[in-house]
């Protein structure tokens, strides 16, 4: 046994081809085995050498749960310390947030990492959309969801999917929220540029506070400017407190202006 390991895990595997049986191999005892066993040990001592190998073992693994269902949270360590952001990754991501039973840590450090390199993608991203949308189904995975939506820049906030839009904006447009946004600008200028009417009038509240407070004046302002549309109600409500401002010089300009937008 311990000569087979030898030849299996510490020779040099010089193509993935080898690598590839080498990990079939692995992944075929796994499956054949009576009880759960962990091979978490000698797949790591593979796929460690080489990013591309653990792209093989990803590909590899997908293939044998699809053919031979063969659970998923066995290779939970190594799917959440993955650095693989391909479509294959979040397929199992998916099927191992659905199907597992993960620690909140477990979850929020791994929601947290996707939308790190999400800032740092440029290509087509709807695959890990797709499986950040998924999350919205449990609770726990939801509410770490929109925390880290809302800390977010406006610009990252506008690169997003719909849904994950629509998922903080909903959030914020109840009454027992409403405030909690209001130290995350990028989400409140996001809610003013493309929010529906319901997310607007809610956001309005949050505009107005701002706009009493000394401290907070400019931020109202600056998120007034991504505003496109008023109901009549709120239009009135806003250019009161706009005007109030109007003997202030260093407000001036810009409430002129808001005003002008506004009439």
């Amino acid at each position: 046994k311990s000569a087979y390991n030898v030849s299996l895990l510490t020779k040099q595997i010089d193509t993935e081809n080898e690598v590839s049986v080498v990990i079939s191999f692995i992944l075929n005892v796994s499956k054949l085995s009576l009880t759960p066993i962990n091979v978490d040990k000698e797949l790591n001592e593979i796929i460690i050498r080489d990013n591309s190998y653990l792209t093989i073992f990803e590909e590899i693994l997908l293939e044998y749960m699809e053919k031979f269902n063969i659970p998923i949270n066995q290779f939970k360590k190594i799917l959440l310390d993955s650095e693989n952001y391909n479509k294959t990754t979040f397929t199992l991501l998916k099927k191992l947030f659905n199907d597992s039973i993960l620690t909140e840590t477990e979850e929020k450090n791994k929601i947290k990492r996707v939308f790190e390199e999400l800032k740092n993608l440029e290509e087509d991203n709807s695959y890990i959309f797709d499986f950040l949308e998924t999350l919205q189904d449990k609770e726990r995975q939801k509410t770490i969801l929109i925390d880290c939506i809302s800390e977010l820049g406006k610009d990252d906030i506008l690169k997003l999917s719909p849904k994950l839009q629509h998922l903080i904006f909903d959030s914020l447009a109840t009454e027992e929220n409403i405030f909690d946004y209001e130290e995350n600008i990028g989400v409140l200028k996001a809610i003013a540029e493309i929010g529906e009417k319901k997310h607007v009038q809610k956001l309005v509240k949050v505009i107005i506070r701002k706009l009493q407070k000394p401290v907070s004046i400019n931020e109202g302002l600056e998120i007034l400017y991504f505003v496109k549309e008023l109901s009549t109600r709120d239009n009135k409500h806003i250019r009161n407190n706009l005007e109030v401002l109007l003997d202030r010089d260093e407000y001036k300009e810009k409430v002129e202006s808001l005003l002008e937008k506004f009439k």
